[in-house]
């Protein structure tokens, strides 16, 4: 079936892959010639064909195949014809539709997976290839009609081998380009440098006047360049590029939200980044994201795609007539990948830039203009390196490098700069800059000399700085006071109404005029001067419930009061009065003074000094989160009578809740944690009442504030911290197990292994709630480390000593035993000894009763060791022990072959004439060594094994 059909779809045949269908052939084997001899027509009609939609600027919408013609439709209401061969019988229809060839609403087989382009070709030999598969056919194709879907918003139509890509109708968007003054007569348009001057009275112009779009290398570069544009050795620079006008319908339509690309004839995109730009939002050459212009006006920027480089940039946009001449290729504006413009746009870019172009020297500051656009206009801030009488708009505004007329040098700029020369001066008045972007808040209202330097990068990799200029802006177009950006950190306080968040309000109250305070200052009996407003939305703050016109509500400062708390925002003259005052918590000094300003209460000369509040902590809602709030001060005076507005003040506070390592620092009094401060190490302990729990000893001690006054107690129970241990027990079960407020806890799970090993690591995540869990439960912090658990006994070390000095291996004599630990009559240590948690104490083998010695080995944490058992080492390893003691078991280790051990024997250990048991050897042959080793088992079954080694 597949040759049947595959003949039919090619000596007749119209492939679409959307839903299009046609008929086919009869006798297909006898009609190759026939339709070989209809070639030449149907070429000549297919050229003027492509040549007619293209000049409309059409996209086809249908395409069918009836009475021996191909019948095309498009957007633009007018239908094609091109007759093909004459219609046939047999096989009526065949369809593309879901991947599959279906003839006469048969399945076939699969050509295509969905949404693929489908790829149709003959070779000279005349065989078949659907996207790379050769077709096992009987008879050679010869000569073809074949329609493809490209899937990139265009058809292509091949016949006899000449193929013609057929725009796709575009969606709801028809665009027109309405550059006069980069238009030639015959309507070619140019992306082509910044100061080309197009000659539009050429007829059939093709190539920019004279050169082109200007690039270099960056073999000159050394330096670390500082604009938005990354710059490296070698790399390929381009300079400006001219911008194309249109005009998009409807006017409404955002071209932000399609893609837009260039196209030529053969749907080949150029390798170019096409980038709109809303007419009355931003500067000609900028490309960021704006709203739909509402004219319907806007301009086109290109900016080259990584695959242009310094060796194909020459020749990447022309095609090659000759070996000495070459012809710029020519695009259409595509859509989405549908074309919506003629095919009459050239890239133009110099075929001999590179070393050619010149340097852009301090000197070219004179020969270029900077501008900005202003509500659709371009204004000209600094001409022939002079600062020009325009004032910047407060709020974000985009420079841009133009052409001055006759002038190149805007031409060779690959990337520009602006650096401020006084950054004491820009933070006071919150003035940054990225790039070419100044953004200015409204504290910079009316500001003039504000020094700035423009730095550039020519497309040969130099780099060159201009004049200082200084720049005005323009006045503050609100009735208040911009504060600008502000970010607090909280931090808690020892004191229960200390914590607070501090805001810098600038020139709020300072800047005010004297009588302006004064209608202030009389407002005590009216309800409050000045009052402080957010939005429903705010993150951080409580709120009352009236909200006023303008969607604010003021902040409720007595949301959840301490007790005994006068709970109101705290105004000061400066941040160090705030510091001190505030985080003590209190209202009046010793003398009975007023800490802070009571703007309710001030005098106008008090008021004018204000430039800092602290919001105290109980202004934060329950379910307050760190985050940005919008934040209004309303300031409201009595004139004639009435409560009048004076000024308002807006920020955007951001509240941030501090880090961990803010409040709280490793404790390290008792030398738990290791030296990389990762892992801490407790030891378990196991109760009278056989409960086995570990207890996280103060791991963390608080850091002190500006006061020099610790956060907050770490030790009391104050539900401020608190501590998790994750950890996969022995059964591989996942563990959790709280610990509030260091307590002792249990670990639960299988924690010891049937071979007696304890489960030492465990992960454990600190959550601290610096302002306690009751009210602020979203304000938490953590911090994650590990903990190390030993054993009971875990850490012991045994130590033989002859006359004071440590052995490393035990010499037997004649004697052959291991002396328990003794001091002699000259106060110097004999025997064997055990280093424990910090001690050294005798080691004592079994318990007597009599004698001066010690009857067991205690030691002060309650840990005793048992008496000794010699076992043997291959049978189950038992203990019977209670609390902390543990039991030592006893047995020979490594190189102890025939040796036999015993505890049965008292031996005078000194001049008083006190026996005591030792570890008698037995059998041991002659020069000899070995080890034994020293068992020792807690209450939970964990073994602790030490080795002692010896010798003969």
């Amino acid at each position: 079936m597949r040759k049947k059909y595959l003949s039919a779809l090619l000596f007749g045949a119209l492939l679409f892959a959307s839903a299009g269908t046609f008929t086919s052939c009869k006798d297909y084997d006898d009609d190759i010639n026939n339709l070989q001899e209809q070639i030449n027509t149907v070429k000549t009609s297919l050229d003027e064909l492509s040549e007619k939609i293209n000049s409309l600027g059409a996209g086809v919408t249908d395409f069918k195949y009836e009475g021996g013609k191909l019948i095309l439709s498009t957007d633009k209401g007018t239908n094609f014809e091109v007759t093909l061969p004459e219609d046939k019988v047999g096989i009526t229809t065949v369809e593309v539709k879901d991947g599959y060839l279906w003839i006469d609403g048969v399945k076939g087989d699969a050509i295509a997976t969905e949404g693929e382009a489908i790829d149709v070709k003959v070779d000279e030999n005349g065989i078949l290839y659907i996207n790379g598969e050769a077709q096992d056919l009987k008879d050679e194709v010869g000569s073809k009609v074949i329609m493809v879907d490209n899937n990139n918003g265009t058809y292509t139509l091949t016949v006899d081998g000449a193929s013609y890509v057929l725009p796709k109708a575009s969606a709801a968007v028809s665009i027109s380009i309405s550059d006069a003054e980069n238009t030639t007569k015959d309507e070619y348009s140019f992306f082509t440098n910044l100061s080309q001057t197009i000659n539009s009275s050429n007829k059939e112009k093709e190539v920019a006047e004279a050169g082109g779009i200007l690039w270099g290398t960056a073999d000159q570069y050394k330096g670390n360049w500082k604009g938005l544009k990354s710059v490296e050795k070698g790399q390929l620079l381009v300079g400006q590029i001219k911008t194309l006008d249109v005009k998009v319908s409807p006017a409404t339509f955002d071209l932000k939200t399609v893609k837009l690309s260039l196209v030529n004839t053969l749907g080949e995109e150029a390798p170019v980044t096409v980038n709109p730009v809303a007419e009355g939002k931003e500067g000609p050459a900028t490309g960021s994201s704006r709203a739909a212009d509402a004219n319907g006006n806007w301009t086109l920027k290109v900016e080259m795609k990584n695959t242009v480089t310094k060796d194909n940039i020459a020749d990447i946009f022309a095609k090659k007539e000759s070996p000495t001449l070459s012809k710029n290729i020519k695009y259409a504006l595509a859509v989405d990948g549908k074309v919506v413009t003629d095919y009459c746009i050239f890239i133009d870019t110099d075929e001999e830039t590179a070393g050619v172009a010149g340097d852009f020297t301090s000197t070219s500051f004179n020969n270029i203009d900077i501008k900005f656009n202003k509500k659709g206009d371009s204004k000209v801030l600094l001409s022939n390196n002079t600062v020009q009488n325009e004032e910047l708009p407060l709020g974000t505004t985009e420079l841009y490098i133009d052409a001055v007329e006759n002038q190149t040098a805007a031409d060779k700029v690959y990337d520009a700069y602006i650096e401020i020369v006084d950054q004491n001066m820009a933070d006071a008045y919150g003035i940054e800059v990225s790039g070419m972007t100044i953004t200015a808040s409204q504290a910079a209202g009316n500001l003039t000399e504000f020094p700035i330097k423009i730095h550039v990068l020519d497309v040969n990799g130099n780099e060159s700085v201009s004049d200082e200029y200084e720049l005005s802006f323009a006045q503050s177009t609100e009735s208040g006071t911009e504060i600008g950006v502000q970010t607090w950190k909280v931090m808690p306080t020892s004191v229960a109404t200390g914590a607070f968040v501090l805001v810098d309000l600038g020139e709020t109250f300072t800047s005010l005029s004297a009588e302006d305070a004064h209608k202030i200052s009389n407002m005590t009996a009216n309800g409050g001067a000045v009052k402080w407003y957010t939005t429903i939305d705010t993150k951080t703050f409580a709120t009352e419930s009236v909200v006023t016109e303008d969607k604010l509500v003021e902040i409720n400062v007595d949301a959840h009061p301490e007790p005994g708390a006068a709970n109101k925002i705290h105004y000061y003259a400066s941040k160090e009065d705030a510091f001190k005052d505030a985080l003590s918590g209190k209202e009046t000094n010793d003398e009975g003074e007023p800490l802070s300003i009571d703007v309710d209460q001030a005098t106008a000369s008090t008021i004018k000094t204000i430039k800092y509040a602290a919001i105290p902590v109980s202004a934060f809602k329950t379910e307050a989160t760190a985050g940005a709030n919008d934040i209004t001060i309303i300031m409201s005076g009595m004139k004639d009578g009435r409560v009048n507005e004076i000024k308002r003040a807006t920020t955007t506070l951001t509240v941030q809740c501090p880090e961990f390592d803010d409040v709280l620092d490793i404790n390290n009094t008792q030398k738990l944690w290791n030296e990389a401060k990762d892992t801490y190490t407790v030891r378990f302990d196991v109760s009278v009442d056989d409960e086995r729990t570990i207890s996280l000893q103060k791991p963390f001690k608080s850091k002190v504030d500006s006061n020099n006054k610790e956060y907050f107690n770490v030790n009391a129970a104050d539900g401020k911290l608190f501590y998790e241990l994750k950890y996969t027990d022995f059964n591989k079960k996942v563990q959790l197990v709280d610990v509030d407020n260091a307590e002792a806890t249990k670990l639960d799970g299988k924690i010891v292994s049937d071979d007696h090993e304890l489960l030492h690591e465990i992960e454990v995540t600190s959550t601290l709630y610096p302002f306690g869990k009751k009210y602020l439960k979203n304000f938490k912090v953590t911090k994650t480390f590990k903990l190390y658990v030993q054993s009971v006994f875990e850490g012991a070390k045994l130590v033989y000593y002859v006359a004071d000095n440590p052995q490393d291996v035990v010499t037997l004599g004649n004697n052959q035993y291991i002396e328990p630990g003794y001091t002699t009559s000259d106060g110097k240590k004999h025997g064997l000894y055990v280093a424990f948690d910090g001690e050294e104490r005798p080691y004592v083998f079994k318990a007597q009763t009599g004698g001066s010695l010690t009857a067991l080995t205690d030691f002060n944490n309650g840990t005793r060791i048992l008496e000794s058992s010699v076992v043997d080492p291959q049978k189950a390893c038992v203990a019977t022990v209670s609390n902390d003691d543990v039991k030592p078991n006893i047995y020979l280790g490594e190189g102890a072959s025939g040796v036999k051990l015993s505890i049965d024997a008292k031996i005078e250990l000194n001049s008083k004439g006190d026996k005591d048991y030792v570890l008698f050897f037995d059998q041991v042959p002659g020069e000899t060594s070995g080890t034994v080793v020293f068992n020792f088992m807690d209450i939970m079954g964990v073994k602790y094994p030490v080795t002692v080694s010896y010798k003969k």
